[in-house]
């Protein structure tokens, strides 16, 4: 894991602060007392491409292979954005998820050559 930034989220977290809407097919985390968004990219149902002007961050878990991009706010507090992963994991049940910076599909790609 030489060079790779990974996050195991647990959390006892239970806070009613975020909260998931679908917009135009979009999934969307929100924070009820702040303005952080970050949209959901389910990878396996469509092809993402990240953008740079956001915090992009991925998601491992044991069904979901998923992208986390903020809306709008490029440097926004780290804690916050962990809060609302962490709140993520617990939602959906997924406690395994791995956060990571790095996109895995690129090294699902580099395993396949």
């Amino acid at each position: 894991m030489h060079g790779r930034m990974y996050y195991t989220l647990h959390s006892a977290m239970h806070t009613d602060n975020f909260y998931i809407v679908r917009t135009n097919g979009q999934e969307v985390i929100r924070d009820h007392k702040t303005i952080l968004q970050i949209k959901i990219h389910h990878l396996d149902s469509h092809t993402y491409v990240s953008n740079r002007n956001e915090i992009v961050l991925y998601g491992i878990g044991q069904d979901k292979l998923v992208a986390f991009e903020t809306v709008g706010i490029c440097h926004y507090h780290a804690e916050l954005v962990a809060f609302a992963l962490a709140w993520y994991v617990e939602y959906t049940n997924q406690p395994d998820m791995f956060i990571t910076r790095e996109d895995p599909r690129l090294s699902l790609h580099l395993k396949r050559a």
